[in-house]
């Protein structure tokens, strides 16, 4: 199995010289298995970059995993080249709760010929809207998937993608609140022996201080909480869209030199990462800054 980033930013989309190095799309991340199972978790605007690279490929199957129906993590879907493709056969999956109705609400509000020129039943062949129980796993071909709620306003999901004997995590929007123990029941299950977890942390310690009840954690308070549930490597996600590429290198200095005696590897996620179980690539483009490979 092969995680591949293509969108880190949390909120909004941002384009400057200060972002080209972790980059500036919003929530986007693929999973590709070995049995040829294609995942995608969230449609920022990081998924058109990700469309394109896959018009250039065999048109095939692939499962569209949405952690929840924010701007932000929706919002690249109408400029995803695939979804205008009858030659591939694209799924879109959300939790009960949500339910079917509450999906197709949400697409016809994105696509609705003011925000976004095209109807949604206006497109030629449209994803089918499956749904599945939150908290109870489910299988993508040979893939495993298992869903939690997360502390965020409106509700969300992390997920938990399993395949051979490597297992990734994504815990979408989530607060870690300023209790004893932050993680709930189901999400701390979720994330225990996890090989890799990209977790959100928007926020320093300092900034959470006057954010509380935003819906996003501080990165301080994932690695002892990951360290603790046998986690061997974390990725920081959902980057604050104020914050440049020499800041992001500064907090992940402070971080890995304050959690250093951790039984664990810490990195921030960069746009173009491919994180597989004993290896990390990172594209020529994003590697200056704070050393990457653990």
């Amino acid at each position: 199995m092969e995680v591949r980033v293509w969108g880190v930013r949390g909120s909004i989309p941002v384009s400057s010289p200060d972002t080209l190095r972790y980059g500036g799309n919003t929530s986007c991340i693929e999973i590709r298995t070995h049995a040829g199972e294609r995942i995608i978790l969230d449609a920022g605007t990081g998924i058109r970059e990700l469309g394109k690279a896959m018009m250039l490929e065999e048109p095939g199957e692939c499962a569209i995993l949405i952690s929840h129906w924010h701007w932000d993590h929706i919002q690249g879907l109408p400029f995803f080249p695939p979804l205008f493709d009858p030659r591939w056969k694209l799924t879109v999956h959300c939790h009960e709760t949500q339910g079917i109705a509450c999906a197709q609400d949400a697409l016809n509000h994105l696509f609705d010929g003011r925000h976004f020129p095209l109807k949604f039943e206006e497109i030629s062949c449209p994803p089918d809207l499956l749904r599945f129980a939150l908290g109870e796993p489910f299988q993508l071909g040979s893939t495993r998937v298992q869903t939690c709620p997360t502390n965020h306003p409106g509700s969300c999901v992390a997920y938990r993608i399993t395949a051979g004997d490597w297992s990734f995590a994504f815990t979408g929007d989530h607060e870690n609140t300023d209790l004893p123990q932050p993680l709930d029941s189901p999400l701390r299950a979720l994330l225990a022996g996890c090989d890799c977890v990209l977790a959100d942390g928007q926020f320093t310690e300092e900034e959470y201080s006057r954010r509380h009840g935003w819906g996003h954690s501080a990165m301080e308070s994932w690695p002892p909480l990951l360290a603790a549930l046998g986690v061997r490597r974390l990725f920081i996600t959902h980057h604050s869209p104020d914050r440049t590429d020499t800041e992001l290198d500064a907090c992940l200095g402070t971080l890995r030199q304050r959690f250093d005696t951790l039984p664990m590897s810490i990195g921030f996620a960069k746009e173009g990462m491919r994180i597989r179980k004993d290896q990390i690539q990172i594209p020529a483009c994003h590697r200056a800054g704070v050393g990457e490979i653990h």
